[in-house]
């Protein structure tokens, strides 16, 4: 009533809106998650359908699948969804299902522990693992191999994981190619990236080098590589290496290449005692012109050089303890969160539940098409927003929203005023 306080009048004023804005909060977040829901129904059902094209698997290997990924997934801190992803393109490769799902998930963990996304992380582990590895069998435990390495170097060395994924995309199967470790070769991208900071241009630096060292002019050719004397044979090239630094490029039995890696480290050895013009000389033939920063940087850089070798020679289980620090973070926690909800919307889309939430939908639609079909410029508006009222009348959603008292139609089309009315009568402060 008007002779009401003050205090007693605001209460009942703010009260109301408070108690009307949690429910609508409640409404409004209930909306996202059923949205959220389709939406991972929608994700999951894609992947899995791409993934049973690409493998050939039945219906029912895919559905226990599934479940496989959605345990791995949680297990690890990934998004099922990435899993599944990751698992298609390992298969597109030729591997099986239980490898593809073993090479997605160490994948994701790289992911985790690297800072990149899955798809990322996938496009560099398929690549460092054709190179580096032509045995299918081992495909899973090569794959591991490979995690811990990138990890413990990228952990204590100026490049990151991701980094070295990016240097070994780039460089990896030429650097294999001219018969280096995947040890060496992260070693390598180690050194060179401490001065340049660029671990691409460090990958693609000793591809260069490699081709050049072993004379693949043809490789050099497709690259856009520049084609002198020096490269174009191997004789020359073994002649004038030593010939600066007293380091052989081949093998005692002068028919094998050395190790790209061995080779700069036995330069890196007698490197203060060569002059300045002979060490200019043996950056240009080895690696090139626009090369010699690069190498440069692994010739003077030796202590990262060992130190990185013998780290990824000792790396095994690097990846595991990275990633279950990972999984006690905020981000990880979230993402088991996501995991256990997208196998809830997984499961809930195979009930007759949703069925009925969607057939609620769609008949919520048909009659919101007919409010908007109701009439046509400003009378169709004020009949879009009565009928709204009328029909939020009705629905008494949940227990702190009264009914709200039914808007009076006149004739076809109810009247602005009267729907002003009625949200005047709704929010009436005067007492009872």
């Amino acid at each position: 009533a008007l002779t009401d306080g003050l205090s007693t009048r605001m209460r009942k004023l703010f009260g109301v809106h408070i108690k009307t804005a949690l429910t609508m909060s409640g409404i409004h977040a209930l909306r996202q998650g059923f949205s959220q829901l389709v939406k991972n129904v929608k994700e999951i059902d894609s992947a899995l359908t791409q993934l049973k094209i690409v493998s050939g698997e039945s219906g029912t290997a895919i559905e226990k699948f599934a479940d496989k990924a959605f345990q791995a997934a949680s297990k690890i801190g990934s998004s099922a969804v990435d899993i599944m992803k990751s698992t298609e393109t390992w298969s597109r490769l030729g591997y099986s299902l239980d490898d593809s799902l073993s090479l997605a998930s160490t994948t994701a963990k790289f992911s985790n522990v690297g800072s990149i996304s899955v798809e990322d992380a996938t496009t560099s582990m398929t690549a460092i693992l054709k190179a580096f590895s032509t045995d299918e069998q081992n495909a899973p435990e090569m794959a591991q191999k490979i995690a811990d390495i990138l990890t413990v170097v990228g952990k204590k060395y100026a490049i990151s994981a991701s980094e070295l994924g990016e240097g070994l995309k780039a460089g990896g199967a030429s650097l294999e190619a001219a018969n280096n470790t995947l040890e060496q070769s992260v070693a390598l991208l180690a050194a060179g990236n401490a001065a340049v900071q660029d671990s691409s241009k460090v990958g693609n630096a000793l591809k260069t080098t490699t081709l050049r060292i072993r004379g693949a002019t043809a490789e050099l050719e497709d690259s856009g590589e520049e084609i002198d004397s020096f490269c174009e044979s191997t004789s020359k090239m073994q002649a004038t290496i030593k010939g600066l630094s007293g380091v052989d490029i081949m093998e005692a039995d002068n028919k094998t290449f050395r190790s790209t890696y061995d080779i700069m480290l036995d330069i890196s050895k007698v490197w203060d005692k060569l002059s300045d013009i002979n060490q200019a000389s043996l950056l240009e033939a080895s690696s090139g012109k626009r090369n010699a920063t690069v190498i440069k940087s692994i010739i003077t850089n030796v202590k990262d050089l060992e130190g990185a070798y013998v780290d990824a020679s000792n790396a095994a289980g690097t990846v595991d303890e990275a990633n279950s620090k990972y999984i006690d973070s905020i981000e990880g926690k979230l993402k088991q969160f996501t995991t256990k909800f997208q196998e809830f919307s997984e499961s809930v889309s195979n009930t007759d539940w949703i069925k009925g939430i969607i057939a609620a939908g769609t008949v919520l639609v048909e009659i919101l098409k007919n409010i908007l079909t109701f009439g046509n410029g400003a009378v169709g508006t004020i009949g879009m927003i009565a009928t709204g009222f009328a029909l939020f009348s009705k629905l008494k959603i949940g227990k702190f929203l009264p009914p709200m008292p039914e808007c009076k139609s006149n004739g076809r089309v109810c009247k602005l005023v009267n729907c002003w009315e009625v949200w005047n009568e709704y929010y009436d402060y005067k007492a009872a």
